[in-house]
């Protein structure tokens, strides 16, 4: 965890924001994640209307030490 957290992934400035449905164990969710060459943030929702997705965007920013907006 501690080398983990050390490493930047090198990114560009276009990412992805995903959404999948699934199901487990008769109970519906949507897993939202955004991704560029890698998995940079996820998230579970048990709706996707609604779902605010500013967490995620944060999450992904702090993986990547950028800030997407910034280097457009």
């Amino acid at each position: 965890d501690k080398y983990m957290a050390t490493i930047r992934p090198r990114v560009s400035f276009k990412w992805l924001c995903e959404e999948t449905f699934f199901k487990v164990l008769n109970m519906e969710r949507w897993l939202f994640t955004i991704v560029d060459r890698l998995i940079l943030s996820w998230d579970i929702s048990v709706t996707k209307i609604g779902y605010k997705p500013l967490n995620l965007l944060l999450a992904a920013r702090d993986v990547a030490g950028v800030d997407p907006l910034l280097q457009a």
